[in-house]
């Protein structure tokens, strides 16, 4: 992610035009949400199994478009949720419904 905040204006046209491309074919590589779990050790020592936290590294592109997609469905989701749903909307809380 430092590399695209260093090389924003650089690798933004590139970007958009590789996500572009694959919304107008309407193909996405399956590849683009694998990710390598690596497991870290804990305090306690490294020979029990519960010392141990796994975390996944994701793909770098996919979470560049899941944080584009985010942003874009965010701007338009007041308008296209009912006003009775209240979960996940910004400005909106799901207990706004229960008075």
């Amino acid at each position: 992610m430092e590399l695209l905040r260093v090389c924003r204006e650089e690798l933004s046209p590139i970007l958009a035009r590789v996500f572009n491309a694959c919304r107008h074919q309407g193909y996405l590589e399956k590849t683009i949400g694998f990710g390598v779990i690596s497991f870290l050790p804990k305090e306690g020592g490294p020979t029990q199994l519960g010392n141990w936290r796994p975390i996944t590294l994701g793909n770098l592109y996919y979470r560049v478009l899941s944080q584009i997609l985010t942003v874009r469905i965010g701007r338009v989701l007041d308008h296209v949720v009912h006003w009775t749903q209240g979960a996940n909307v910004k400005g909106r809380s799901i207990g706004d419904n229960l008075l």
